[in-house]
């Protein structure tokens, strides 16, 4: 938090806060940031104008709230797919019960602010609002190792027009900051694409691109750039079967279910589609574990789907996925292997919600 405010001082003073990008000109002190341009003008929704003090209060605040929202969200879940107040419960901490939390709270993290912005985005999706939840995607894209996998959203129920609102959101905001700090964008994005050292996502968590990357003797920066790219072919390949099965599957649901629409819950296929968004997310961009919050859909999705078809599969697939996120990080810190095991649950799970929904679309264009 401290040196975030540090970059927004910068910034409010007409200093790019990034020697690299201001050039050999660099005042003394400048700090070297890893944040996009876009964000620079968030930050003073933090800061201004009290600074740190003030920036320390209102994200420990809104991190609060956001897992309050999120506890609503998980307990009203878990009841509207037919369960009872064990279930609720269930739901209504699954949030809060994350490992990371406290670390994230500690040092002024924004990890729970972007995924209660996103919990509000498959909310206002679900509610039709594309432009409202094209805007808390463009807040969520603060952190956007956690916000990008979730523009998938958008195109479930071919809302892209929020999708665009978003992008138009971040685009004009990073116009701003190189007006405001006298920097050409191509320089900015010279420095993103090109210039910018990766080597601080060598200490993220043991299953971040760059540790493989650094496992198989490559660069970190080499590693990251093809797992994005992995990550958006997947995207692009999940929106379309999204898209192309999103009313037919509907239609195969409530005949294979009856009252399957009563006990549906809003965002109940977006919710699906979230779950696979977080996972695909965590296994394709560094993350520290403070950013397992991301986790959150994944893990009420499985919780859900247990809920409404209880079976000790589906229990137990739950329980797993659950004890990955909720188990301390000095635990997976202690045992390595633990954290090899925790990636590959993910990993699992993952696939096991991609096939889940190609099997809907295969049954329901039957």
């Amino acid at each position: 938090m401290l040196q975030r405010a540090q970059e927004y001082d910068c910034f409010r003073r007409g200093i790019y806060p990034n020697r690299a990008i201001e050039g050999p000109a660099t005042p003394a002190g400048t700090p070297y940031s890893v944040y996009p341009p876009y964000a620079l003008p968030m930050f003073a929704l933090f800061f201004e104008p009290g600074g740190w003090l003030q920036g320390r209060i209102v994200v420990q605040g809104l991190s609060l709230a956001a897992l309050l929202a999120m506890g609503r969200f998980g307990w009203r879940t878990m009841r509207l797919h037919g369960g009872d107040a064990a279930w609720a419960a269930v739901g209504g901490i699954a949030a809060a019960a994350i490992g990371g939390n406290s670390s994230a709270l500690a040092r002024g993290q924004f990890s729970i602010i972007c995924v209660g912005l996103i919990i509000a985005q498959i909310v206002l999706l679900e509610r039709g609002r594309a432009a409202a939840a094209g805007l808390c995607w463009s807040l969520a894209m603060l952190k956007p190792q956690i916000a990008l996998p979730f523009a998938l959203l958008f195109l479930v129920d071919r809302q892209w027009r929020g999708l665009l609102f978003g992008v138009a959101i971040l685009a004009c905001l990073s116009l701003f900051s190189c007006w405001w700090t006298d920097v050409s964008p191509l320089t900015v994005a010279r420095h993103w694409l090109f210039d910018m050292p990766l080597q601080f996502t060598e200490s993220a968590n043991s299953v971040g691109p760059a540790t493989i990357s650094k496992w198989l003797g490559i660069s970190p920066r080499f590693g990251q750039f093809v797992a994005l790219g992995t990550l958006v072919l997947t995207l692009v390949a999940l929106a379309v079967l999204a898209a192309l099965g999103r009313g037919r599957a509907a239609a195969w649901l409530a005949r294979r279910e009856p009252g399957a629409a009563a006990r549906a819950v809003p965002g109940g296929h977006m919710l699906t589609v979230a779950a696979i968004c977080g996972l695909l997310g965590e296994l394709f961009m560094y993350h520290f574990h403070y950013d397992n919050i991301m986790l959150f859909p994944a893990v009420l999705c499985l919780f859900a789907m247990a809920c409404a078809a209880p079976s000790w599969r589906t229990v137990s697939a739950a329980a797993v996925l659950g004890s990955t996120v909720w188990l301390p990080q000095s635990a997976f810190d202690a045992f390595p292997a633990l954290a090899l095991l925790r990636a590959a649950v993910w990993a699992v799970s993952c696939v096991a919600l991609v096939v889940l929904v190609a099997r809907r679309h295969r049954y329901a264009a039957a």
